[in-house]
Parts: structure tokens; sequence; C-alpha cells
């Protein structure tokens, strides 16, 4: 199973009033690492985790539209 960095834009809230737009309100840019278990033209999903059983924990599905960039990670000896 692949293990990657991506880099991706995400949308932000403020949850105070405030007059907008202002520094804190707009996008945030997310850095996310994992294992790469779906891919498809629209989307990708990254597990946080694994067990020895092949279950994933923490799935989050990111649109490829907001990809920023992405490289896949080299494995260590000690996984």
């Amino acid at each position: 199973m692949e293990m990657i960095y991506v880099r991706w834009t995400d949308s932000a809230l403020f949850s105070g009033w405030t007059e907008a737009p202002t520094k804190d309100t707009g996008t945030s840019e997310i850095e996310t690492i994992g294992y790469l278990i779906h891919e498809d033209k629209k989307h990708i999903e990254v597990a946080q985790s694994k067990s020895s059983t092949n279950h994933k924990s923490a799935i989050m599905a990111i649109p490829k539209c907001v990809i920023i960039e992405r490289r896949k990670l080299k494995r260590s000896k000690k996984w």
C-alpha cells in the first residue's frame, strides 16, 4: 500500500462575528500524510492508519481539483 504526502487547499471557517473578508476568512492550506487506499478521476482517499488485518481508520476523501502537491513517500525497512 502506497504512502503519500498531499498538500491541498480546504475551506476555512471563522465562527465568530466579523467584517469579511479578513485574513481569518478564505481557504486553508492543509498537509496530509497517509495510505492511498482509493483513487478515481475526481478524488483520492487517504487513510491515517491501517491494521495488520488490512482494516483502515480515519479515511479522508480529497478532491483532485484542490491538490497543490502530491508525492509518493519512500518506505523505510522499519515499516
